[in-house]
Order: C-alpha cells, then structure tokens, then sequence
C-alpha cells in the first residue's frame, strides 16, 4: 500500500494505492469509497482477498481518516470532492465500489463521470425509497442532537477501543480482522498530547487519542443524508450496476420508537430495478454491515463482477 495526499481549495484528501495502473491493456482500477464514520482502511481485508495484481484506490473521504476535517457541504462537498479527485488524476477504467454513503456517491461519480466508469458496485448504498425524501428531518434535523453526536471521542489507544467494541452489537457481527482495522486506524492523537507522554499502543491511562472522524461530522453527514435525493439521475447509471443490499430497515418501526437501527440496510429494495443496467443481491441474512462482516464474500463478488460482466 502506498499513501498520497490530495489538495484541495479547503483541505486534503488521504489516498490509498495498492498495485499498478496499467495504461496498456486498460485493466480496469477499483475505486473504493467508505461509508459514514468510517474510513477507507476498512477495505483493507477485502482487498486482501483479491488478486494480488488488482489495481486499488481508497479515498478518505473528506471528514474522514487522515483528511481534512472541515465539511460545510456535506453530501455535495464529498461528491465534488471525489469527482476533482479522479479528473486531476486523469483515472478511467474505473469500477466503483462504495459502501453507504460511499456507494452514494459512486453512483454520483458514475451519473456525472459516465465516460470514466465500466460499472458499479453499490454495497447498501444510502438511496432511499423516493418518499423518504419527502421527509428531510428523517435522520433528524440538527447534527448536535442525533445519536452519533454522543459517540465517545477520546481513548488510551486502538487496543481499548477494539475491547471495547468486540462485545457490542453490531461491532459483534463483525469479522474481527475488520475491527481491528477500524480501530487501528480510526484514531488520531490529540493536538494537546505531548509526543513525549504517549506511548506506544496507548496503553497508559490517559486519553490522548481521539476518533479520526470527529462524532459532530459523522452525526452531520447522517442529517444531510435524507436531503439529497438521485432519483434524478437514474437514467444517467448506464454502466453495468449491482446492488447488494442487507436485511430492510424498518423505518416506521424507527420513527414510532425514536431508535435508529444502524444495523439494517437503507437502501430502496427497486433501486436496482429502476436504473438501466442494474442487478439486485439481496443478502438478507447480513446486516448493513456487509464489508466488515463478509469481506472475502465481497471480494468474491468484485471478482464475479470483473469477470463477468465488464468487458
């Protein structure tokens, strides 16, 4: 793997590289995209499962990893930021891969750059059931009150926070090499820590890291997410497209409640049916979770997809 920054008018994107581009053949490059409060590390057992000459790039999308963190535009800001992202770099060949949000906006990427793509794999990507949009509030209307606001933000290290969620669902469903991965690389240290009193792993008793995805951006991403509907651009996602989706999310059950399900999947179960090119999966026994609990299923599917289906 090999780590590069992008610039940006307002900040940095971190970008992951794993093989080579190969401007002779046009193999075709993955370019894979995380989902909210995650980062783009959590592919990496995924892409472990693939051919080890498979050309990769991973974005930490902007809020996220080791990016920037400053976000005043929420969804629209990340999906500007990636389509500059791959026109400067001059990427084509591309087979998306985004889960969540990130399967959001590889399906912008893919609407708006249709020349650069040969297909997508939308992994429970966040596009709802059109009359959800009819409801903007439905992830609630102000980022300092929702849920992810309140996430605890500051630990010894990555080891405490790995034991810490190993037990709880739905951090429980998934493949632990996966955790420890989110883990591992989903904490930064505190610009106030003295380099000299951290120690390795944090194993001392003060907290002096902090979750690289700050919680009030991740709680504002979910807000802005019922904001921003596609339906507009279905007929644009010509390119082959599967949708993999998880068990369905109850959403009355949620509003009457007032408990948010993260574990279900989002996604409109039509949404596949009303793009030109697309296929549905459902894997009804998997919850949204889909990469961190099935990442050589997923790997499989990629390989299905590039053998299958992109010429």
């Amino acid at each position: 793997m090999r780590t590069y920054r992008f610039s940006l008018d307002t900040g940095e994107l971190a970008w992951y590289e794993w093989g080579e581009r190969d401007h002779s053949t046009g193999a075709p490059t993955l370019l894979m995209l995380h989902a909210t409060g995650f980062h783009a590390q959590c592919w990496r057992q995924v892409i472990a499962a693939l051919p080890k000459d498979q050309h990769v790039i991973c974005v930490d999308l902007r809020g996220y990893g080791a990016s920037s963190k400053k976000l005043e535009g929420g969804w629209d800001q990340i999906c500007d930021d990636l389509e500059r992202f791959v026109r400067a770099l001059g990427l084509n060949n591309l087979i998306g891969v985004g889960h969540s949000m990130g399967g959001y906006v590889i399906f912008s990427l893919a609407c708006v750059l249709d020349s650069r793509f040969r297909g997508a794999i939308l992994i429970d990507p966040v596009i709802l059931d059109p009359m959800r949009y009819k409801s903007p509030n439905l992830y609630g209307a102000d980022a300092a009150t929702h849920p992810t606001a309140r996430r605890r933000n500051q630990w010894r290290g990555w080891r405490e926070m790995y034991k810490n969620f190993r037990g709880r669902h739905p951090f429980s469903l998934w493949d632990q090499r996966v955790l420890r991965d989110y883990c591992q690389y989903g904490l930064v240290r505190r610009a106030d820590a003295k380099s000299a009193e951290v120690e390795r792993a944090g194993v001392t008793g003060v907290n002096y890291y902090e979750l690289a995805c700050p919680p009030l951006v991740e709680a504002s991403i979910y807000v802005n997410s019922a904001t921003r509907s596609p339906h507009h651009l279905f007929p644009l996602m010509t390119v082959p497209t599967w949708v993999v989706r998880g068990y369905e999310r109850d959403f009355e059950a949620v509003a009457r409640s007032g408990r948010f399900d993260f574990s279900a999947s989002p996604t409109w179960p039509e949404l596949a049916s009303r793009l030109p090119n697309g296929r549905d999966i459902h894997w009804k026994e998997l919850s949204h979770f889909i990469p961190m609990q099935a990442p050589e299923r997923v790997a499989a599917l990629i390989s299905a997809f590039l053998r299958d289906v992109v010429p």
